[in-house]
């Protein structure tokens, strides 16, 4: 009985090997897919019950062979299949069971089916009917005409199919067999559907659905809904039916049916051109067939995966996909998909150019088909083998296979359930215009070649082809209800693509009306598209990856537009257009796209809203092409999220396809939306991702250097650590740490590895380097690029090898007859002498926090000094050791704060990106002046050879007058400005009025300009106004940068305000609900999450006070209000007079503050 290969496999070893416990391990395996291992348990206990068969009942003999058949079958081991079965029908015999003979023979039917030996299947289900009706068995003989029908479906003869499932209705209905009506529906709606009577078939499948929704049989609803995706020929509707089949099975977590749905998908997108759609729901469906070992399963769906990978030009993976496909088909004897598989092969061969391994391919596909008696799928190999002989050159030969296609074709009245049609008439087109001398047939064809190619094409063969390849390839979209796949259908599929250029150029040669490919759109389902976009919006809120996002959304776009060209652009942080994915567009054409978009873009960019453009002249066309091929419709669509230009989406495609309408922007503009808000998610999480791993890196190394320093007390081995591991960390070439001697006015350089050395007993004067600027700032000194430019401006002599990145900070340590509370011992510093821009924020926090530790552990070790020549001293002192000591400890507890005082300071850290936007104006504006300074130079010494004296008066003065206006308009007030300057102008009859009064308007000169117009009537104005404009633009230029770096400034200010590094100011009339409130705005992320905040504002004076330390003081109320609310609650704020003061009153719904710290909440550092 062992005739399976997969059943020499030892099963997985049991604690026990009882009956019991090996049927229950192989039905659990076989329940999770695992059919190699079920298959292993299944035959184990068979041994056991071979072994011991006068005790096991025969009933279970029978449930593990069929349970092992079943297995079998998915793995697609038929002859084992075969086997398992034989066996089943001499126990059923033996057993005297003609109820489970007959259910035996039922399989045998499905089997033979299978392996294409569909006459003897056939004539096997008449006998299992015949014998289940002699058994009375009315509810069998319902099962037994299933399977008839489906025999006789094999046979292609559905009159008979029908009959037998009418029959097998009548009887469950009879027997009240809802589920077993249903299931006779489904067959007879399948019958229907590949008879072509599509009304009829959706009827039997809605009340199939019916029965089965009312019966609650999930799985039932789930394949009805698949077979009226099969019936319908609205593509659209095809899609969504698959789609809510395979969100069922989803839902049901069975994993054979979403493989087969996902392949049908693949399939869908496969027709309409839609191959990266294609190629991801074919990986789906491939992914869970190697999951579950379901070699047919994964048979077929490689097979639809290579057709998606050669619409994609992958003509590799696609030959890999249809040769493992091959193999499995080959194994399992499928004779009718190992014919696909040659097929896919000889294309793929194709795709390669490897047109001689084509027809070898080819041939063996079409010999196959022929042995089958499958014309209309072998009239399609033949087409291609056509094509590759073509591309061997014999034309012969090629003509004579792709006219037995047509034959074949045509017999098969044009139909084909698996590949289109139009096909074969395009490839025999394309034969014909290689004929020798353009003649339809060469001189070796005998006349009745000749009659052949007249009966089937008429007088005008070339003509008639490509009129019919038209008319066919419309018909498979003559029903679909969305626009934007009826476009994909057209231009994405690249035969049809050819079809639609070819028909159109000769139509017009021919003067025939183009209406037949123009006036076949349709309005799209509102409805549907709304349900796609919601479905469509959730998909992108929950995506995360950057990377891949921006490919999804192009996807969407092309789904629902059917642009035939289209492209993403993002912004960067500098507002710089970036190119991160197209569709539909060659690479060497990509440049000449971007080009011709530039425009459309600029409009976009400018005001904020679609645009949408038609008739636009495509120039990379050919210039004698008719209109329709050469005029575009066009779309420019801006991602905006919260009013930000986030990015912008061009389309377009030729008007021979359709022109978009309002009906795309509309539809277009919700997909920009959502997908400029989905980016914005996806980048914050990367940033947020990228934060914390930042954060934990460094909180990883400040936790090895503090338990290092914990357990050293000697100064100098402290020292020479934290140097060691300053090197480690930075891996720079320059690494110091130098203390101050304020006794001397000296810095001693205590660790110093400089250039790639170490240098021993540096010592330098207070006053020199770039080490005594930090200490007497008593600050850090972050410097990326221009290092030796900066010593020049800080009056500082470089050294030897000057850095070329530098970052240096101060060592505090805490001291209480200082008025700041600290004293700067020292410096450390890292460089890098061979790279700029070596060091970031994240690198200037790392060594802060790091020397805040050093300065207390050098402390400590000098304290410990001191406390061991404290030893020495009379009993006397023991007190003063004692406080000692306690201040020792006292120091290691501000280590521990420290780090509360670091995640105080990361809320603060959190906003420093608003630094960005002043650092991207100053490098536009350097751009932009560098550009201006650049023509300038060029330009002024040819200005003023050309101005006469007057001339020179007036183009200063115009000069003055636009460095002088400091006009800021809106977008609106610009262009109405501009608008009514342009009409003053022509009103003087100035010929160039467009161009003087753009110009001047980007100079913001508006008005008065009549003092000028000697100047505009000269015939040098466009070349004196460009001259004017990039003077004037850098002096513009240069107030821009002024006003950034002064933003600049005071956001840095505040954050180091925030973070205590502040220094006292000069009191000020001040708001202080002002102050409150900015304080509110910078915590509204945590307030938001469940906390409610009543604002009780009184109408209170200014007040006179320092207000960044006000706000220091209103963080630390809310952010402990929060802390102690544990996010949630209400947070009450109360401004009024009180006795002529202004009071504050802050209240939170928390705990409280336990009465036994009460009295250390005002300690330093207690509470942060």
């Amino acid at each position: 009985m062992e005739h399976s290969k997969t059943q020499t496999q030892p099963s997985p070893p049991l604690d026990t090997e009882s009956l019991p416990d090996l049927q229950r391990a192989a039905d659990q395996a076989h329940e999770a897919y695992e059919y190699e291992a079920a298959i292993a348990y299944y035959s184990r206990a068979l041994e056991l019950v071979q072994a011991r068969s006068a005790d096991v009942d025969a009933a279970t003999e029978y449930y593990l062979l069929t349970q092992r058949a079943n297995c079998h079958g998915q793995l697609g081991d038929f002859s084992a299949v075969e086997a398992d079965l034989s066996a089943l029908a001499t126990l059923a015999k033996k057993m005297g069971d003609l109820k489970r003979q007959i259910e035996v023979v039922n399989h045998q039917v499905e089997l033979m089916n299978r392996l294409g030996q569909v006459v003897e299947a056939q004539q096997a289900a008449d006998t299992a009917v015949s014998l289940a009706r002699q058994l009375s068995d009315r509810s069998l003989e319902a099962d037994s005409l299933t399977v008839l029908g489906r025999a006789w479906e094999q046979l292609s003869d559905y009159t008979q199919a029908q009959q037998c499932y009418n029959q097998a209705l009548h009887l469950n209905r009879d027997l009240g067999d809802r589920s077993g009506e249903a299931h006779n529906l489904w067959d007879l709606g399948a019958v229907a559907t590949f008879t072509n009577r599509a009304v009829e078939a959706q009827e039997y499948l809605e009340t199939a659905l019916g029965i089965y929704r009312d019966l609650g049989n999930r799985t039932g609803e789930a394949n009805v809904l698949n077979m009226m995706g099969h019936a319908v020929g609205d593509y659209a509707r095809r899609r969504a039916y698959y789609e809510e089949s395979l969100a069922i099975f989803q839902a049901i977590e069975n994993r054979e049916r979403q493989s087969i749905l996902y392949n049908s998908l693949c399939l869908v997108y496969w027709y309409l051109g839609l191959y990266n759609q294609a190629r991801y729901y074919g990986e789906q469906a491939v992914q869970i067939a190697r999951e579950m070992q379901a070699r047919f399963a994964l048979s077929e769906h490689l097979e639809s995966l290579g057709r998606g990978y050669l619409g994609l030009g992958a003509g590799e993976q696609a030959q890999q996909a249809f040769e493992e496909s091959r193999l499995l088909t080959q194994e399992m004897g499928d004779r009718k998909s190992e014919a696909y598989c040659w097929l896919g092969l000889g294309r793929a061969a194709l795709a390669r150019q490897r047109p001689d391994e084509a027809r070898d391919l080819l041939q063996r596909a079409s010999k196959l088909l022929a042995e089958l008696d499958i014309p209309a799928d072998q009239a399609t190999v033949l087409s291609w083998l056509g094509a590759a002989h073509l591309e061997l050159n014999e034309w012969t030969k090629a003509y004579d296979s792709s006219l037995e296609a047509l034959k074949l074709l045509t017999a098969a009245d044009d139909a084909s359930s698996e590949f289109p049609p139009q096909e074969i008439w395009w490839l025999h087109y394309h034969i014909l215009q290689a004929a020798p001398e353009r003649t339809p047939l060469s001189t070796s064809h005998n006349s009745e070649k000749m009659k052949e190619e007249v009966n089937l094409l008429g007088n005008e063969p070339l003509w008639n082809c490509l009129d019919r390849a038209r008319e066919i390839m419309l018909d498979g979209i003559a029903t679909i209800s969305d626009e934007g796949l009826r476009r994909n259908y057209l231009n994405k599929v690249s035969i049809n693509r050819n079809i639609v250029v070819e028909w159109t150029q000769q139509a017009t040669y021919r003067d025939v009306a183009l209406t037949a490919l123009t006036d076949v759109a349709r309005a799209g389902d509102i409805q549907d598209q709304l349900k796609r976009m919601l479905d469509i919006g959730l998909r992108m809120s929950v995506s995360r990856d950057v990377d891949t996002l921006p490919n999804f959304i192009m996807d969407e776009l092309v789904e629902l537009s059917g642009a035939e060209r289209a492209f993403l652009v993002l912004l960067d942080e500098a507002g710089q257009r970036k190119f991160v994915v197209s569709s539909g567009i060659a690479p060497d054409e990509i440049e000449a796209v971007k080009t011709e978009a530039t425009p459309v873009l600029d409009k976009v960019a400018t005001s904020l809203q679609a645009i949408l453009l038609q008739n636009v002249v495509n120039n990379v066309v050919p210039k004698d092409d008719p209109p329709e091929l050469k005029l575009r419709t066009v779309l420019g669509i801006p991602l905006l999220s919260s009013s930000k230009l986030m990015g912008m989406i061009y389309a377009d495609m030729r008007i021979i396809n359709g022109h978009f309408s309002q009906a795309d922007v509309d539809l277009l503009t919700v997909l920009a939306n959502q997908a400029a808000v989905a980016l914005e998610n996806a980048a914050w999480g990367r940033t947020l991702e990228q934060r914390v791993d930042e954060r934990t890196a460094e909180l990883t190394t400040i936790n090895s250097i503090s338990q290092a320093l914990v357990s050293e007390l000697d100064l100098e081995a402290v020292i020479e650590l934290i140097g060691e591991k300053l090197r480690a960390i930075f891996e720079v070439e320059t690494v110091y740490l130098g203390l101050y001697d304020p006794d001397n006015d000296q810095i001693h350089f205590a660790y110093n590895y400089y250039h790639g050395q170490r240098y021993h007993g540096i010592t330098i004067n207070y006053g020199e380097g770039l080490a005594s600027k930090v200490i007497e700032t008593r600050r850090p000194m972050l410097i990326n690029e221009n290092v030796a430019q900066h010593y020049i401006e800080l009056n500082v002599e470089a050294n030897d090898f000057p850095a070329k990145s530098y970052l240096s900070v101060p060592i505090t340590v805490s001291d209480s007859g200082s008025s700041s509370g600290q004293t700067v011992i020292g410096v450390i510093s890292v460089q890098s002498t061979t790279q700029e821009g070596r060091f970031d924020e994240a690198d200037l926090r790392l060594l802060t926090t790091i020397a805040a530790n050093v300065g207390v552990a050098i402390q400590k070790a000098q304290l410990f000094e001191e406390t061991q020549q404290a030893k020495n001293v009379a009993e006397a002192t023991a007190d003063e050791l004692a406080q000692t000591l306690d201040h020792l400890r006292a120091t290691q507890g501000q280590l521990i704060q420290s780090e509360k005082m670091a995640a105080l300071g990361q809320l603060i850290a959190g906003i420093a990106h608003e630094v960005n936007t002043p650092l991207g104006a100053i490098r536009a504006s350097i751009g932009n002046i560098s550009h201006a300074l650049n023509d300038s130079i060029h330009q002024v010494p040819e200005l003023f050879k050309r101005l006469s004296p007057e001339q020179e008066k007036d183009f200063f003065a115009l000069l003055d007058k636009a460095l002088a206006s400091e006009v800021s308009l809106s977008s609106r007030e610009e262009r109405k400005a501009k608008r009514a300057l342009r009409q003053h102008l022509e009103d003087l009859d100035l010929a160039e009025a467009d161009l003087i009064a753009d110009t001047l308007a980007d100079m913001g000169v508006y008005d008065d300009v009549d003092a000028f117009i000697p100047l505009f009537q000269s015939d040098d104005i466009s070349f004196i106004l460009q001259a004017a404009y990039n003077l004037s633009s850098q002096q513009k230029n240069s107030r821009n940068i002024t006003t950034a770096i002064e933003r600049a400034s005071k956001v840095v200010f505040a954050l180091k305000s925030y973070a205590r590094y502040g220094q006292s100011e000069t009191m000020i009339e001040a708001e202080v609900t002002e102050g409150i409130d900015v304080v509110l705005t910078i915590y509204h992320n945590q307030l938001k999450q469940g906390v409610e905040v009543l604002k009780h504002y009184e109408t209170v004076p200014s007040i006179l006070c320092l207000p960044d330390e006000l706000n220091q003081v209103w963080t630390n109320l809310i952010h402990n209000a929060i802390q102690a609310m544990a996010n949630q609650g209400e947070l009450e704020i109360k401004v009024f007079q009180d006795n002529g003061h202004v009071a504050v009153q802050i209240t939170d719904s928390g705990p409280g503050i336990p009465d036994e710290i009460k009295a250390r909440i005002f300690e330093p550092f207690f509470t942060t």
